[in-house]
């Protein structure tokens, strides 16, 4: 009978001497311990030596424990057989008469079964580091919702240990699920839902989640749960982008890289005047464009784009209703493939028809301007030449008749005459002014660069305009007058006119006993500033901006001072065509400083 039977009976004996042997060996032993069952039974030993040296000692201590305490021997091990068998000993040991140790061993062959565990061992092992592998968190449940598992990327995800949560209720982690679960139970296919997740620290966040059901030795439920707060913010940046392009002016759209339309927003529809019903791919680009503006996209705005980033420049689209070129100004951006080849094509156009006209409106009005501009230039030229004449026959004539010693004035005729006289030196010197301003405007007027004395000049500008301090009641002063300034470039002629006015302005506009101060120092940049600092009453700080205004003498017209208001204004064009500047401080009671700024003079060393 012993023979149908798989696996192999033994009958070992422990002697008093510890003598070990076997009484019995059935047939088998050759097949799945690799040595006959006469052998074994002649030399016991050898069954040892047929154990796996991975088994062997866990046997034996196994083997001695049963006889020492007649415990059941039970034990698996591999033998080191014909098929290298995993056998299975199963016995109960008893004392015989003799007072040995007797075993009735029944050696099973358990290797399909171990082979079986070893592969659902591997399976699961491999299965659980998917587990733990995976980005998304998996939760597997009973049916009730108790957990059972909770891998890597759920700790992440809810803030909770695995053993914190196995065996506690699934909704206390996703508010709602057993509910939202109770439609989908018992069903074979996977349902998805967007739901509410908690964190450990109380707060909530947006997961999606997939629930599908495993009959496994009993149904088992696994929920999928992925954090979706980022893609909810993508979502909401995606959505108020499109809000703006939908809602914006300018023509937005997009194309594939073989150049059909695939999206042009409602302003773009409008600006081409398409129909409503146009769908996605029925509009290419080059019908958008003029005929001469699509060629610059392929050939100069895609290519620089790819290259660049984006191109920017002009170019012209088509009205699909009227068929007129409408000028844009547009940005051509293009994405990018894997291989770094153009995915597509986006362009934003904004229509500049309306100023294209007013550009050249501003044209044509700026070419008007410049022919009334010199031909006022010219009138006020030939006036200032046609009225010059008289005015210094006038001056000559005056000054005759008040050098005449042999026909001498009376006192009235002699007050009149100079009254006249002073007159037409003053009208003389505003047309001078005037013809100024004309070549000024005209651009006609030109400056010299040559080394010049700001000190020098302001010494002779003082003592030019003493006896006019003195007329007037007003100390004129020039300090640091014996230390010589570096020199500045500038137009001789043209420094003296601006010196000379800002003195002579100091000394009108001040009042009886003041004092006006003229200095010269250097400053920063190797520019040098000659200043005028007068004792007057002061510029109000609201009437700044109207200093420099040609005409306008903020209100000293109304006064008994003479002035055209014309000086100023012509001083700072002067001072900026010499690259320097002309500027002021002033405040009510605390009078005005004037300054003019010029550059240093590379060359220190050239004569005055």
């Amino acid at each position: 009978m012993s023979a149908n039977i798989t696996g192999v009976f033994l009958r070992q004996v422990v002697g008093r001497d510890g003598a070990f042997r076997f009484d019995f060996v059935s047939a088998g032993a050759d097949t799945y311990l690799g040595i006959s069952a006469a052998r074994l039974m002649e030399e016991p030993e050898l069954f040892f030596e047929r154990l796996h040296p991975d088994h062997r000692a866990a046997y034996c201590r196994a083997l001695s424990e049963s006889e020492r305490n007649l415990t059941p021997l039970v034990v698996e091990f591999r033998a080191v057989g014909a098929e290298g068998s995993w056998l299975r000993s199963s016995s109960r040991p008893f004392v015989n008469p003799l007072g040995e140790v007797v075993w009735d061993v029944f050696l099973q062959d358990v290797s399909d079964r171990k082979r079986a565990a070893d592969a659902l061992l591997t399976a699961t092992l491999r299965t659980n580091a998917i587990l733990e592998a995976m980005v998304d968190a998996v939760i597997t449940t009973d049916p009730g919702g108790l957990i059972d598992s909770f891998n890597a990327a759920a700790e992440s995800c809810f803030g909770f240990d695995a053993t914190e949560v196995i065996g506690r209720s699934v909704d206390t982690l996703i508010p709602g699920v057993l509910t939202q679960a109770g439609a989908c139970h018992g069903l074979s296919r996977a349902a998805t839902w967007e739901l509410v997740g908690r964190h450990r620290d109380g707060s909530e966040f947006p997961l999606e989640l997939t629930r599908s059901e495993i009959e496994l030795e009993g149904t088992l439920v696994v929920l999928v749960a992925r954090d979706i707060t980022l893609r909810r913010a993508v979502e909401a940046d995606m959505a108020r982008l499109n809000a703006i392009v939908h809602s914006t002016s300018d023509f937005v759209g997009w194309a594939t890289p073989d150049g059909i339309v695939r999206y042009v927003n409602p302003a773009g529809m409008r600006l081409l005047g398409l129909p409503r019903d146009l769908k996605a791919g029925e509009l290419k680009l080059s019908e958008c464009f003029a005929a001469w503006g699509y060629p610059q996209m392929i050939e100069e705005a895609i290519p620089s784009a790819l290259l660049h980033g984006l191109w920017q420049g002009e170019s012209a689209l088509v009205s699909f209703d009227t068929g007129r070129e409408i000028p844009v100004s547009q940005v051509v951006l293009v994405g990018r493939d894997g291989a770094g080849g153009p995915a597509f094509i986006a362009t934003i156009c904004r229509d500049i028809g309306g100023h294209k006209a007013l550009e050249r409106n501003l044209a044509e009005a700026r070419e008007r301007a410049e022919v009334a501009n010199s031909t006022k230039s010219a009138f006020l030229a030939a006036m200032s030449h046609e009225l010059r004449t008289p005015l210094n026959a006038i001056n000559g004539f005056s000054q005759l008749l008040l050098l005449n010693e042999k026909e001498p004035l009376a006192k009235i005729q002699r007050q009149q005459i100079i009254t006249i006289r002073r007159a037409g030196e003053h009208l003389l010197k505003l047309i001078e002014d005037i013809l100024d301003l004309a070549k000024i405007e005209g651009g006609r007027l030109s400056v010299a660069v040559e080394p010049v004395s700001l000190s020098t000049i302001a010494l002779e500008a003082c003592e030019g305009l003493a006896e006019l301090a003195a007329h007037a009641g007003i100390t004129l002063e020039m300090r640091g007058a014996e230390v010589a300034s570096p020199l500045v470039q500038g137009d001789r002629t043209r420094v003296i006119q601006v010196v000379v006015n800002l003195i002579s302005n100091a000394i009108k506009y001040n009042p009886a006993g003041g004092a006006v101060h003229v200095s010269v120092e250097c400053r920063p940049e190797r520019r040098v500033r000659l200043s005028v600092r007068d004792t007057g009453s002061g510029i109000p700080l609201n009437r700044h901006g109207e200093v420099f205004q040609a005409f306008n003498r903020l209100g000293a017209e109304l006064g008994v001072v003479e002035g055209t208001g014309i000086g100023l204004a012509l001083s700072r064009t002067l001072a900026e065509l010499m690259g320097g500047t002309l500027a002021f401080v002033s405040a009510p009671g605390q009078g005005s400083t004037f300054w003019i700024e010029l550059p240093g003079w590379e060359d220190l060393s050239a004569p005055l």
